[in-house]
């Protein structure tokens, strides 16, 4: 897991993941221990990187 953020990135909480990957939170977090997601750790709360839209 690389803690760099990409130059262009959007964090998002685990809900909003939820919602916009129409995915229960137990599989996104599943996703994310298979290093399938790349996630930023804040503290206790993880947010997931997505490509800011251009």
């Amino acid at each position: 897991m690389d803690h760099d953020l990409p130059s262009a990135s959007l964090l998002i909480r685990v809900p909003q993941a939820c919602n916009l990957l129409q995915i229960g939170r137990s599989t996104l977090y599943v996703l994310m221990s298979n290093g399938d997601l790349d996630v930023m750790h804040i503290g206790r709360s993880v947010r997931i990187t997505t490509p800011w839209p251009t």
